[in-house]
């Protein structure tokens, strides 16, 4: 007796909005009760309890196919312009990274090669 009433009325809600019929989804859940060996008065008492919540519960409507139409539309509207943001932005990110590999001017041109003449160091080493 592993399956609750919860379990069942789900099970049951989502057979049912999946097109299969009243008998069908009773006639699913009374084998599978069988299987786990409930006695026949508990199936039929578990059989009601799923009915009486599945009518207590409304089920949601069902939106039509121009509601759904519609509701595709706007999602693809939405799409597009973000992407056509996500679009601008990679372009301004383009350019301003183009804007910075610009290498900087060197404010003092690099000094000439040290010789290797021990009197000539010092000059050398200051114009560095």
């Amino acid at each position: 007796m592993g399956l609750t009433i919860n379990e069942l009325v789900a099970y049951a809600t989502e057979k049912l909005h999946g097109g299969w019929s009243w008998d069908q989804t009773v006639g699913n859940i009374k084998e599978t009760l069988k299987n786990e060996e409930w006695p026949p008065m508990a199936i039929d008492a578990m059989i009601q309890s799923v009915s009486a919540q599945l009518q207590q519960e409304q089920p949601p409507e069902r939106p039509s196919s121009t509601t759904m139409m519609e509701m595709m539309q706007r999602m693809m509207d939405r799409i597009n312009t973000l992407e056509s943001e996500k679009a601008a932005h990679i372009q301004a990110a383009q350019a301003n990274q183009a804007a910075t590999n610009i290498a900087p001017k060197k404010r003092y041109p690099d000094p000439e090669p040290f010789d290797g003449t021990r009197s000539k160091y010092q000059g050398w080493k200051f114009t560095c």
